[in-house]
């Protein structure tokens, strides 16, 4: 083999490997706009998923929201929903300062606002 055929080998290889790579950063690009593209599910769809979904505890997660006083609190779910239910409007925690839920059992986010995370409509239980 003499070196110009192994150069043109060489060439043919590396233009396939430039192919390959422009080629996967592509589908990699499409990936990631997919993935942004997709809306995270309110707080109160992963209230109401918890709370009437008979494979999830509503003992196992507590709910992280903004109080205006004092910063980031948090509230078991069950107590939550009978503090929201009977309080004044003063203690109202309003959907929109609900931050995250998390598992209390392995401690995770199963959804977070601020992180993007939404592990109970994404099949992941």
């Amino acid at each position: 083999v003499s070196t110009q055929s192994t150069g043109k080998i060489n060439n043919q290889k590396s233009t396939k490997n430039k192919k390959s790579l422009l080629l996967e950063k592509i589908l990699l690009q499409k990936e990631i706009k997919r993935t942004y593209k997709m809306k995270l599910r309110s707080s109160k769809d992963i209230l109401n998923r918890i709370l009437w979904d008979d494979k999830l505890n509503e003992n196992d997660y507590v709910i992280g929201y903004i109080d205006r006083f004092s910063g980031v609190e948090q509230i078991c779910l069950k107590n939550f929903y009978e503090f929201n239910s009977q309080t004044t409007h003063e203690n109202f925690i309003a959907q929109h300062r609900i931050i995250y839920f998390k598992r209390i059992t392995d401690d995770t986010f199963v959804w977070h606002r601020k992180l993007k995370i939404d592990l109970i409509f994404n099949n992941q239980y």
